[in-house]
């Protein structure tokens, strides 16, 4: 029986890899003279510039985007738990130093 969906792509019993490695992908760069690269300003980003036959630009970053914050990243629950911690940082400074100087005031 052979069924011919335009919903469904035919079945394959290996999956295709489509290697994100190359920077073209699926076009062909030719007569190339120059491959320039640099970095940008966004972290984990780097830009290429290719030149020859015709000029080909891509921009390259990481493959997860595991330095990037989400739209929906809690700012002020970050700036709140680092002021809390130097609240915390500041309240132990004083107990240590009021300790020591209690210690220090019975063994005299």
């Amino acid at each position: 029986m052979e069924v011919k969906s335009t919903l469904f792509p035919p079945y394959d019993g290996v999956i295709p890899h489509r290697n994100t490695r190359f920077i073209t992908y699926d076009l062909q760069l030719t007569n190339l003279e120059e491959v320039y690269t640099f970095p940008t300003r966004l972290e984990s980003t780097s830009a290429v510039v290719a030149t020859g036959h015709d000029i080909f630009f891509a921009r390259i970053t990481a493959e997860s985007n595991f330095d990037r914050l989400h739209e929906d990243f809690n700012t002020p629950a970050l700036i709140a738990t680092i002021a809390g911690l130097f609240v915390a940082l500041y309240a132990a400074q004083v107990y240590v130093k009021s300790k020591e100087a209690t210690e220090a005031f019975l063994l005299k």
